[in-house]
């Protein structure tokens, strides 16, 4: 009778068998949680390398339909202009450049034929359009942020844009920075003093015109496009230095970064970094990705360069016709011919 009566009580866990099992389980959530977000930061660092191999090969088509890769334009004051072609006398960056080598040619028309305020609010729109693959996905996802807006940076071919489109990535300058200096209208710039195109080793400068085969250190080991380094506390904000304008301005620190401010002194190159606060970098290249940072080829692929790299092979990596690879050689003075 006993033993019929315990039988019959229904089954239940005890305090201490609950707390136990909550235990078991959060101990195997916060074992599983690093694998998730390790996980899902392999995704964005996988997204953000097939961001670059895009823009790679969209400046390859460039190169072979126009003789040479993507101009970085002109200066801060200037956005694209539809009715000035391609390199040289295209004000805009580069990034306006390739538009119609990703699908994006009907951006880039937005206001061609037009004159006077109606081409400058249609350059407005364009800065204010949305496109997808410029933004690396560990910061921030495609939108429209707003820019500094000073008379500094007072765009000369376009309306003031309330919100403007930012990108993640920057054209490689070479190993100088070279004249800021450019013209205030398109009539001064029919006589402008141009700066000397061969002061510049990189592959993209003011007016650049770099044809592939002026690359003599050869395609596999110069550097094309790469992530720039921002700050993670301004991935959002419209005031810090390199990344505050359009995504579509000319030669700038916002579409241009340099692997050094001067070639002739290893001292003076700039490593890549990863992203951190209070630590600013305007000029260099960077990521958010722990390993390395993403940088497009010139011959269309993506590689990993790691934060670690000896600032010589980083060096020669940004230069394209200094006869050095790798950490080979001492440096050399001038950027040799662009085309």
């Amino acid at each position: 009778m006993f033993r019929r009566e315990a039988s019959d009580r229904p089954a239940a866990f005890t305090l201490v068998e609950l707390l136990v099992v909550i235990a078991i389980i959060g101990i195997l959530v916060a074992l599983l949680l690093p694998a998730v977000q390790s996980a899902r930061e392999a995704a964005r660092r996988t997204q953000c390398k097939n961001n670059l191999k895009q823009i790679a090969l969209a400046s390859l088509s460039h190169e072979d339909t126009h003789g040479f890769l993507p101009s970085a334009g002109w200066h801060w004051n200037w956005v694209g202009d539809p009715d000035l072609g391609y390199g040289a006398s295209q004000p805009g960056g580069w990034i306006y450049s390739i538009l119609p080598y990703i699908e994006a040619g009907n951006v880039r028309d937005i206001g061609a034929g037009l004159t006077g305020q109606q081409k400058r609010d249609a350059a407005a729109q364009v800065c204010q359009t949305i496109i997808d693959g410029f933004n690396c996905p560990s910061r921030r996802p495609p939108s429209l942020l707003k820019p500094w807006q000073t008379p500094l940076t007072t765009i000369i071919n376009a309306s003031q844009a309330d919100v403007v489109m930012r990108s993640d990535y920057a054209i490689n300058g070479g190993s100088r920075f070279g004249s800021l200096a450019a013209p205030s209208s398109l009539a001064q710039a029919e006589n402008f003093n141009w700066p000397e195109p061969s002061q510049y080793t990189g592959v993209g400068f003011k007016r650049s015109e770099v044809a592939l085969r002026s690359i003599t250190d050869g395609l596999t080991h110069t550097y094309l496009v790469g992530e720039k380094y921002i700050q993670p506390q301004n991935y959002q904000l419209n005031d810090p230095p390199g990344d505050n304008l359009s995504m579509y301005v000319g030669y700038d620190t916002d579409t241009v970064r340099w692997v050094s401010s001067n070639n002739t002194n290893l001292d003076q190159v700039i490593p890549p970094q990863q992203d951190r606060e209070n630590w600013q970098n305007v000029e260099g290249f960077g990521s958010p990705h722990p390993a390395g940072m993403h940088m497009a080829l010139c011959d269309g692929s993506v590689t990993l360069i790691a934060y670690d790299i000896t600032r010589a092979a980083y060096l020669n990596g940004g230069e394209r016709a200094d006869g050095r690879i790798g950490d080979e050689g001492p440096p050399t003075i001038g950027g040799g011919p662009v085309r």
